[in-house]
């Protein structure tokens, strides 16, 4: 059964924007171009659990320390407030590091693509639907695959399972750019009737139930089971490619033999599996509730952005294409609630990275963040509750200044920036770099070739900087927090490491 839907019958698509707050009001980022997330319950949480503030001063004195922008001192507090809050914060960091929820590790985020159990035996008999559309001369293509279950009343529901959108590579006779192969199985035959297909010279629109009929359905316990599988033909090259599902799992199985210049994927309740995701120049995937896993290239952009689950990426760059003019290779990931885990990947047969200018920007509200990532010109990883772990590989080391910050408000971070890839002998003293958190640790390692100028301060917790060649200029030591100001060598590298409530330690890698 084939019908049209018209433009004012398409249900509008729910929205589910990852929101980013205002910039942080420490003086430290202020300044920076970097965006911190602040939501106001955390915000207001962590206010009240300040025990030592610095304040704005104009004094000059040994108690009074300058971060670059403003100067400060150290204000007063009661001794068991602030014992008594300071007992509080490390509860709240030893209960959040054991609850893992939003696990890291790779084998906790992976999990393979394995066939449910059949729901013949519970549901009974199916009538089954097939259909099959054959697309040609694709510049673009698009598939809407909107099922969904219908509205509930009070004598029926409707049950979907086995349902998935698979993107597979087609046989080496198929001549067409594109076969779309849709099954619809249903344990009553007058749900087919429900089901509304449209399809064009370049989109196919798959909805189900039809906005008409949906509170006039069956009653009683329905079974539902559908796949949609896109056989896509060896060395297609397409401008876009656009790919939306509502309520089933993406999944790329095996490597497919397609190269787009924009690939857009939208999921609203169903996770995204590539492994490997095909070629794509620029790659934008938006889940609202789901996760996200696999292998993913990266040419200029990949985006990713969940509002509710995790994402685990192998990132695998790729060099410029000839002739074309040389771009940054940006990674942007982006989840509300959920973990990140990301590590970088040299190409296939190489056994370095192509040489790009490499961007990331990795943030969550809720989720810890870890992993392997590359640093060119900008790196930016940002939690509001979450740890932060990360190996962090600077690219170049002298051929051009760089930024880098990692911010979290509650939660540990521990960062180790290595040896430059390229240019390993020369001196990292380009660098502006800073390390905050408002509760939690603060461990930075740097490599031996660093250069700079840091400055490490807490208002609550030890502060220790050391390494070969780091020289001490100044440090206010007190009994629940401290400053230390240090240098090493010539460059004119900056690194701030701070902690409200945490120690900070700052070393350099002998």
């Amino acid at each position: 059964m084939q019908t049209s839907v018209s433009d004012d019958q398409k249900e509008p698509l729910p929205q589910y924007p990852v929101q980013f707050v205002p910039s942080s009001d420490d003086p430290a980022i202020q300044n920076s171009k970097y965006e911190v997330l602040r939501p106001s319950w955390t915000s207001q949480f962590l206010r009240s659990f300040k025990t030592v503030d610095y304040e704005k001063t104009d004094e000059n004195s040994e108690n009074v320390f300058n971060d670059g922008s403003y100067k400060y001192r150290q204000k007063k507090r009661n001794p068991c407030v602030v014992l008594f809050r300071m007992v509080s914060i490390v509860m709240l960091i030893v209960l959040f590091s054991n609850f893992n929820v939003f696990g890291l590790s790779k084998a906790d985020l992976k999990s393979d693509i394995t066939a449910q159990e059949s729901s013949k035996d519970r549901c009974g008999h199916f009538t089954n639907l097939t259909r099959t559309w054959s697309f040609h001369d694709l510049k673009t293509f698009t598939i809407r695959n909107q099922i969904r279950p219908a509205k509930h009343h009070e004598h029926g529901h409707e049950h979907f399972q086995n349902s998935n959108v698979h993107i597979l590579a087609a046989d080496k006779d198929q001549t067409d750019d594109i076969v779309v192969r849709f099954t619809f199985n249903v344990t009553n035959p007058s749900l087919l009737k429900r089901l509304v297909l449209d399809a064009t010279d370049s989109t196919l629109t798959i909805r189900y139930p039809d906005p008409d009929t949906d509170r006039n359905g069956p009653y009683g316990e329905q079974c539902i089971e559908s796949q949609t599988t896109i056989y896509v033909r060896p060395e297609l090259k397409l401008d876009e490619l656009t790919v939306e599902s509502w309520i089933f799992g993406i999944t790329i199985p095996e490597p497919v033999s397609l190269t787009a210049t924009t690939a857009n994927f939208t999921l609203l309740a169903g996770s995204m599996h590539a492994d490997p995701m095909f070629e794509a120049t620029n790659t934008y995937i938006h889940v609202a509730a789901g996760s996200v896993k696999g292998t993913f290239p990266l040419h200029n952009e990949l985006s990713i952005q969940a509002a509710a689950g995790t994402v685990a990426a192998d990132i695998v760059p790729r060099e410029t294409k000839l002739g074309e003019v040389a771009r940054s290779a940006k990674l942007t990931i982006a989840t509300e609630a959920g973990g990140v885990h990301v590590e970088y990947q040299p190409p296939a047969g190489m056994h370095s990275f192509p040489e790009r200018d490499y961007q990331v920007n990795i943030s969550s509200r809720l989720g810890h963040i870890s992993g392997s990532v590359l640093h060119g010109s900008l790196t930016s990883l940002q939690t509001a509750v979450g740890n932060i772990r990360a190996n962090i590989l600077p690219f170049a080391a002298d051929r051009y200044p760089s930024d880098m910050a990692t911010v979290s408000h509650a939660g540990r971070q521990m960062i180790n920036l290595l040896t430059p890839l390229n240019e390993p002998e020369m001196p990292l003293a380009r660098l502006d770099s800073r390390h905050t958190s408002n509760a939690g640790e603060v461990d930075v390692t740097y490599p031996k070739t660093w250069e700079g100028v840091v400055e490490a301060v807490s208002a609550v917790g030890r502060v220790a900087v050391g390494g070969p060649d780091v020289h001490i200029i100044k440090q206010d030591r007190k009994f629940i927090g401290g400053y230390v100001e240090a240098e090493r060598g010539e460059g004119d590298g900056s690194t701030l490491c701070r902690a409200e409530s945490g120690s900070v330690r700052f070393t350099v890698a002998s």
